[in-house]
């Protein structure tokens, strides 16, 4: 890039460069998993249904974010591959700037889902009640998302880094084990048992779930045994026919929790790896600023490609 580097400066642009571009192409194939995953999951028969009947509808909000999230980040992979092949710093500031805006998505939407939709989250109480109330009254009869902000300023990037770092804390230490899923689930399915007495739709929802999820009750089968109605055929497993002894509650949550965990973790792991790309990008752009205006008299518009042991001076 600039004159009298030597053989150690033109090995450590290398090093930069193939690091940055290795990084992008990386982030771009997660980023595009994280897109299809959360594609998959939204528009999935069995779990677009349960979600939509049981009101879940807030769920999705957090996909949402994430893969908007992950179309950013194929961007950023695009813009980050072609900034580092042509050395063209407006793309890599490009990337910087783009990644800052995909930390604070995947942390949002990480954060949503985790904090608000993991086994732990439910509301049982309210969901128990729900259930409850299903039983009791069973015989009564009846785009642009994507934002282009060109920021040149570092701390911009420092900022997201920072709310990188602290949304990773706040999910490590409150996300699983205290999210609001289980106790929101407990109150829908006691809603679910009281409306099942008279209402064909909660009654058929109620055991669509408890024969495919596998499970009985909002917390178990004594729920129906304490309402004197009889346990339902929906609440026995079909090759043994004995009663299933889990609440709806809990594997309900457990069927959330595996499709939860496998997006958002990913999702983290990309915001992770981002930490690095910034840093490595951000020194790389300065570099090649540097190059172009080593005097700090103007700027050459010109771009070199991937830094070549031919051609250097």
């Amino acid at each position: 890039m600039g004159a009298g580097k030597g053989r150690g400066g033109e090995m450590s642009d290398h090093c930069i460069t193939f690091s940055v571009l290795i990084l992008n192409v990386f982030c771009g194939i997660l980023g595009l998993l994280v897109f299809i995953l959360g594609f998959w999951f939204r528009f999935e028969g069995q779990v677009r249904t349960w979600v939509g009947d049981l009101g879940m509808t807030q769920y999705w909000t957090g996909l949402y974010i994430l893969m908007a999230a992950a179309a950013v980040i194929i961007i950023i992979s695009i813009c980050g591959c072609a900034g580092a092949l042509t050395a063209n710093p407006n793309l890599l500031l490009t990337s910087v700037s783009l990644t800052s805006i995909a930390f604070v998505l995947i942390i949002f939407g990480s954060t949503i889902l985790l904090a608000n939709y993991t086994r732990y989250t439910v509301n049982k109480e309210e969901l128990d009640e729900n259930m409850k109330y299903l039983i009791n009254k069973k015989n009564h009869a009846a785009d642009e998302f994507l934002i282009f902000l060109y920021y040149r300023s570092a701390v911009f990037v420092l900022l997201a880094l920072v709310l990188e770092l602290a949304g990773g804390i706040f999910i490590l230490v409150n996300g699983t084990h205290n999210s609001k899923l289980t106790p929101w689930l407990d109150k829908r399915f006691v809603v679910l048992i009281r409306d099942s007495n008279y209402n064909d739709k909660a009654n058929d929802l109620l055991n669509v779930v408890q024969e495919n999820v596998g499970c009985c009750g909002s917390y178990n089968y004594q729920d129906f045994d304490r309402s004197r109605l009889a346990i339902p055929d929906s609440c026995r497993d079909k090759v043994s026919g004995n009663v299933y002894q889990d609440g709806c509650v809990k594997k309900f949550s457990y069927f959330i929790e595996k499709r939860t965990g496998w997006i958002a973790g990913i999702a983290l792991f990309i915001g992770f790896i981002q930490i690095i790309l910034v840093c490595l990008t951000f020194v790389y752009w300065k570099r090649i600023r540097d190059d172009e205006d080593p005097d700090g008299y103007g700027k050459s518009t010109r771009y070199s490609t991937v830094p070549t042991s031919a051609g250097r001076y």
